[in-house]
């Protein structure tokens, strides 16, 4: 059995009326937004075969009638009982409060105040832990920025290494070309052809 035919004790009797007023109206309407909603899409079916007849919409036959049919009685009964419902909650509102229970909240919050506080402190904490690596991080590039710079501060050694890697990207470019040019498909050459010695 549902729990409309056995209701609270909480409610009184014009509050189960108020209830069932309600649903009943919902009811009504969603029956109402059926009956339209299908008349209305069997009319634009219509109107989609007139269109039909004059080149401007192809593919209608009865297959699309059924669904026009049905689309359009679903579309309404959801529309006209969602509508009925929104504008009878308002007859709800008295009930909602029937057996309501006061509680004073707990004097530090509630648990989920309790929780949020935690988290934001937690929070904080990481965000000025962060801070701190970051500044770490800072120092620790600075450093190493500075014994780079003193390794390349001998302009004999710094000549002499580019020189040398102008030579090896000539190399590597040269072999590229050699093998069928630059590529997407890992320079022209694949791993099975490179077993086998085939270019």
């Amino acid at each position: 059995m549902t729990r409309a035919f056995t209701p609270p004790d909480t409610l009184s009797k014009d509050d189960i009326r108020t209830i069932a007023d309600v649903r009943r109206d919902i009811w009504t309407n969603a029956f109402w937004g059926l009956g339209v909603g299908s008349l209305s899409g069997a009319a634009a079916h219509g109107l989609g075969q007139l269109a039909q007849t004059r080149g401007i919409v192809r593919g209608l036959n009865r297959n699309t009638a059924f669904l026009s049919v049905l689309g359009g009685g679903a579309l309404g009964s959801f529309l006209m009982a969602t509508a009925a419902g929104k504008n009878q909650v308002h007859n709800l509102h008295p009930i909602f409060e029937v057996g309501k229970k006061e509680i004073p909240p707990p004097r530090d919050g509630t648990p989920y105040q309790q929780a949020l506080q935690a988290a934001q402190e937690n929070y904080f904490d990481a965000g000025k832990q962060q801070q701190q690596q970051q500044e770490r991080d800072v120092v620790s590039t600075a450093r190493q920025q500075a014994v780079v710079s003193s390794a390349y501060a001998d302009d004999d050694f710094n000549i002499h290494k580019r020189r040398l890697n102008r030579v090896m990207r000539r190399k590597t470019l040269q072999s590229t070309f050699e093998r069928g040019g630059l590529s997407d498909s890992h320079g022209g050459s694949w791993v099975e052809d490179e077993r086998s010695g085939r270019h």
